[in-house]
């Protein structure tokens, strides 16, 4: 009762934040909290929406059919909508630019993971195909590129996972954690960092990764378990052995936990652009009743012959497109928004991506495979 009490407490405060904002209108007019409100009163509310970048890369289709969709999904772009992402989603870019709605995730790869997806059309195929992955029929194979060099022959990994940091999904080897369970083996080494592949047996969250890392060969540019805050040997063996505690940990790792979000200051456009949206709403204020005039003076019939003129269309080449400019007077920043007053850098395609590949998935009359990512390549280097 008290945690409900709270979660109501807040939803309150917020609601009247947005009002005295101006958020939240009755009739598109302002209102205050003690409004009560009347049969057909319309209520709407504007939400203020920074989407995270992702790469531009081209969704690729491997099969399409009246049952299911599957795709190569690249990496930086989550299934669903989740956090800051919606419109850079797998689901919401099916949906805008193949028209497919209703689709149905039939299990989920990491935002940063890429390869191969199945998204259901009906309900039944959904049935069919989540209770062969429930009943462990489909056999998924993965590969990566980690530190070092991997050990030869089959390594098995059978470490139980227990997540040690909800807010941002921080999993480790620890006892009494899930059961999980994975099946290594090396493809190649160049000399550096070595291709491997990856049979799980369960589907944890963040499985591979962990297991990697309890071995001592995390995926060489796995922004959450990889790097500094795990110690000279990478979090190998338990997390114990980095001797830092859960708290210090998080900290250290969420610099890299959010990728494509790093700060660069304050913004220098902020107040320029509310300046200038305050003059152009004074300019469009003061115009306003003399195009009125305009209107109500002009000829009947000339106002006909107007409005059944053609509508000239505005075109736009494919380069605007795909590689717009910032335009400073499209941005209509919130006055109450911490990103809009932060500069932010603008990510790099390698910045946004991981080297952990969903190779195949195989049931038992079906199997969709990619080819290589082009970092898996035995003779690749950074």
């Amino acid at each position: 009762m008290e945690l409900m009490s709270l979660m109501k407490l807040n939803i309150i405060l917020r609601t009247i934040d947005d009002m005295k904002n101006g958020l939240l209108l009755v009739n598109n007019k302002p209102t205050v909290g003690d409004y009560q409100l009347k049969f057909n009163d319309v209520i709407s509310h504007t939400i203020h929406r920074h989407e995270n970048p992702v790469v531009g890369t081209q969704l690729e289709i491997l099969e399409d059919n009246e049952d299911l969709i599957v795709i190569n999904k690249p990496s930086s772009i989550p299934c669903h909508p989740c956090g800051r992402y919606r419109y850079n989603s797998i689901v919401f870019i099916l949906g805008k630019e193949y028209g497919y709605s209703n689709l149905r995730n039939i299990y989920r790869l990491d935002r940063l993971t890429s390869g191969v997806l199945i998204c259901a059309k009906t309900a039944k195929k959904t049935r069919e195909l989540e209770d062969q992955i429930i009943n462990k029929k489909v056999r998924k194979e993965y590969v990566c590129r980690v530190v070092g060099r991997f050990p030869d022959g089959d390594v098995e990994v059978d470490q139980p996972l227990d997540c040690i940091n909800h807010k941002i999904s921080l999993w480790q080897v620890r006892p009494g954690g899930k059961e999980s369970k994975t099946l290594f083996s090396r493809l190649s080494y160049n000399g550096k960092s070595s291709v491997v592949r990856c049979i799980p047996y369960t589907g944890r969250t963040h499985q591979l990764r962990v297991h990697l890392q309890y071995l001592g060969h995390p995926i060489i540019n796995d922004p959450l378990y990889y790097g500094p805050a795990w110690g000279p040997e990478a979090g190998k063996g338990t997390i114990f052995q980095c001797k830092i505690d859960d708290t210090k940990i998080s900290d250290e790792v969420m610099k890299n936990h959010n990728i494509g979000l790093w700060e660069n200051g304050p913004n220098p456009n902020f107040e320029l652009r509310l300046k200038q949206l305050k003059e152009e709403k004074s300019v469009a204020s003061d115009h306003e009743d003399t195009i009125d005039e305009v209107k109500n003076t002009e000829p009947a019939a000339k106002r006909l012959k107007t409005s059944d003129q053609p509508e000239k269309l505005d075109t736009i080449s494919n380069t605007e497109i795909f590689q717009p400019e910032f335009d400073l007077k499209k941005w209509i920043p919130n006055e109450n928004c911490i990103h809009c007053k932060t500069l932010y850098l603008d990510p790099q395609p390698k910045d946004l991506v991981m080297y952990l590949h969903a190779l195949s998935y195989k049931g038992p009359d079906w199997e969709y495979r990619t080819i290589l990512p082009d970092w898996a390549a035995p003779d690749w280097q950074e």
